[in-house]
């Protein structure tokens, strides 16, 4: 995998799947929302382990759910960009239409947020040369992920994230969504996950703005 990483990246150009820090660090990450039947519980979660996450939020999801946004933003999490409408077509449509998907989704979330958001996660985890020119002339890099789950397509279980965890080290960051219409076994998952991170005392944080890192 990370050979793979290597050749991708000299390819379609450096994207970030891990950030290094003084304290032993997880970022978790949810894609795919403002989401009314799983991000509320999502959030009840994260605020009872007082802990932060990163959302990457599809544009047109957030003035349907403005109260949930608003919760998000004002609890402290990170907030991310995931494209205008997850329309992965997109990703054919040419440049142009490519850098207007991703500009028109940044635009709406940061007049929402009132800044800049932490940056882009490609919908799908999707790389192109076409996406490459963009992230370069943006100065800015893709936000990927070290671990992910599959969660929209199998149902998140203890024995899923038990399988990785051995892997999962200090500053990876782990994709999950938070769009989940009967999110009780997710969040029964997601709270054991956290529980573990804790007692082996990981710290849970939210993403900083990838500027950081150009």
């Amino acid at each position: 995998m990370f050979i793979l990483n290597i050749l991708s990246d000299k390819i379609l150009g450096e994207c970030i799947r891990e950030i290094k820090s003084s304290q032993k660090s997880i970022y978790l990450t949810f894609d795919d929302g403002p989401n009314q039947f799983c991000t509320p519980q999502v959030l009840d979660l994260l605020k009872k382990y007082n802990i932060h996450a990163s959302f990457f939020l599809i544009a047109e999801n957030i003035l349907p759910n403005i109260e949930i946004f608003n919760r998000i933003k004002n609890e402290g999490h990170a907030i991310g960009n995931h494209s205008l409408d997850h329309n992965t077509l997109t990703y054919f449509k040419g440049e142009i239409a490519l850098e207007h998907w991703i500009d028109c989704g940044e635009k709406i979330i940061a007049s929402y947020l009132g800044h800049p958001s932490i940056g882009f996660r490609p919908p799908a985890g999707v790389r192109t040369p076409p996406l490459k020119k963009i992230m370069n002339k943006i100065n800015s890099k893709p936000i990927m992920w070290k671990h992910r789950f599959y969660d929209t397509y199998i149902i998140f279980t203890d024995s899923a994230w038990k399988k990785k965890i051995q892997k999962i080290k200090d500053g990876d960051i782990v994709l999950l969504h938070d769009t989940h219409k009967t999110p009780e076994k997710f969040l029964a998952s997601l709270e054991n996950l956290i529980k573990y991170l804790i007692k082996n005392k990981y710290q849970i944080i939210k993403l900083p703005a990838t500027k950081i890192f150009t």
